[in-house]
């Protein structure tokens, strides 16, 4: 049985053991030991660190010490390690990414069976994750994968991981889209996304407005016992007006002088019989 199927086939544990073997072999000690004098400082204590943990099975304190070495000194190792952390912790999108970057870096490239086995286990990280090329209408289309923008590879294809993943597209001027997508594993296929135009706004015509009314005149009340200024004119100047108010003025005046004459004190009145006429002697 090859190396490459043996390892493709192998249990977890068993593919863990081997990977820290590699990793021990691979990295820079003995005949490598020259090139260790030009790695910068703290590069050479976080990978004996990283190596550590992934050997006790501590995979998030292993990635973080690989990133931390790969910080200081990238190189084609370093990825291969990240891969290998990420890969345990079934992050598969992410170590099919680092595996990639691993096999395809020029410094200190990956050789003969060390290339092999990282070769085998992208494979088997690609197994869970479905790769997709994208036809977007409009070209313009935003595109968001759970609630997070997507993420496109290089070559413009998008991968995730297995399980179901929210996808919702939009557009301006676009009607927008959301679907639920399923990936399996292992999926290498063309996703197809058009969105349909949104109908154009219905135009309303405006309501005229009305000419504003000149308000109503204004109305001053008046007494109703008081009488009208033209009603007063006529009368005064009407002449039967004038004649009665004479004969009145002249009855009132003989009516006084009569009176006065009858209550003259010590004089007994005489009275001038029928006609009312007094004569007296002079």
């Amino acid at each position: 049985m090859s190396l490459l199927l043996a390892y493709s086939r192998a249990p977890r544990a068993w593919v863990t053991a081997c990977a820290v073997a590699w990793l021990l072999i691979t990295l820079p000690t003995g005949a490598l030991a020259q090139s260790a004098a030009a790695e910068p400082p703290g590069y050479r204590e976080a990978i004996d660190e990283a190596i550590a943990e992934y050997a006790a099975g501590r995979y998030p304190e292993a990635r973080a010490l690989f990133m931390r070495a790969h910080t200081l000194q990238p190189s084609a190792r370093t990825l291969r390690g990240l891969g290998m952390a990420e890969f345990e912790l079934r992050n598969y999108v992410e170590a099919a990414r680092m595996l990639q970057q691993a096999l395809s870096s020029q410094e200190r490239t990956l050789d003969g069976d060390l290339r092999t086995a990282t070769q085998a286990l992208l494979t088997r990280a690609q197994g869970f994750v479905g790769r997709y090329a994208l036809v977007l209408t409009p070209p313009s289309l935003k595109l968001s994968i759970n609630n997070v923008p997507a993420r496109l590879e290089p070559d413009g294809t998008l991968m995730l991981s297995i399980g179901d993943h929210a996808l919702r597209a939009e557009a301006d001027g676009y009607l927008p889209v959301s679907h639920t997508l399923r990936v399996n594993g292992g999926e290498n296929t063309t996703l197809n996304i058009s969105l349909e135009r949104a109908p154009a706004p219905v135009a309303v015509a405006p309501v005229a407005t009305p000419p504003a009314q000149p308000p109503p005149p204004a109305v001053t009340p008046t007494s109703p016992t008081q009488p009208r200024d033209d009603e007063s004119s006529s009368v005064l100047a009407s002449p039967w007006f004038w004649t009665v108010a004479a004969v009145v003025v002249v009855g009132a005046g003989v009516g006084v002088t009569l009176l006065v004459l009858s209550e003259d004190a010590g004089v007994e009145p005489t009275h001038g019989g029928s006609t009312g006429i007094v004569l007296s002697a002079p």
